[in-house]
């Protein structure tokens, strides 16, 4: 089997989300057991949640999802189910300043790769307007990928910001408690 350049970026892909999530957990244990980080945990408590879930929301940022910070929240006795909540809102409110952006500059994505899936998304909104905003919900809560690669899509076809938002919220809320409970299993069998 030859290795072709799409191949190639499919498997450093595979090879680049394994280090992402291997570091995920690594951080996860190093900030657990940090001094420093329990002390502003147990300072700043679900406040500090929801400003980790902003600025992990900014995925280019912090290329981390934001539940990976879950363990540390959990070592400082808060909530999982509000913790997932709260990061849940702080990714969304990134969304909607990526979003914002993505919108007032969308002329910037006239590549042939995304005209095509722009133009896709275009027919299915004409056809029946709920299949893009169901996409987009799907995408943001099981894809394990940054936001980010959809918004300026969605932009592009003129969706208003809050159904925008009032898709990735609990869209996010699901991505964290389904990516949390696993998170959490796998911490605690390390």
């Amino acid at each position: 089997m030859e290795l072709t350049t799409s191949r190639l970026k499919f498997l450093l892909s595979g090879i680049f989300l394994i280090a992402l999530f291997g570091v995920s957990f690594w951080l996860s244990r190093f900030l657990t057991d940090n001094e420093t980080v329990q002390n502003l945990v147990n300072s700043y408590g679900y406040f500090a949640a929801l400003l980790v879930g902003v600025i992990a929301g900014f995925n280019f940022i912090v290329p981390l999802p934001a539940i990976a910070f879950m363990p540390v929240f959990l070592a400082a006795h808060l909530n999982a189910f509000v913790l997932a909540i709260l990061l849940a809102i702080g990714m969304t409110v990134a969304d909607g300043v990526e979003y914002a952006v993505s919108k007032s500059g969308w002329e910037t994505l006239k590549s042939s790769r995304t005209s095509s899936i722009r133009n896709r998304l275009d027919r299915w909104k004409r056809k029946h307007p709920v299949l893009p905003i169901a996409a987009l919900f799907f995408y943001t809560a099981f894809a394990p990928a940054p936001n980010e690669l959809s918004l300026p899509l969605f932009a592009s076809l003129g969706y208003k910001t809050m159904t925008i938002m009032a898709t990735t919220l609990p869209a996010n809320a699901l991505f964290n408690i389904v990516y949390g409970i696993g998170l959490t299993a796998v911490f605690h069998m390390l």
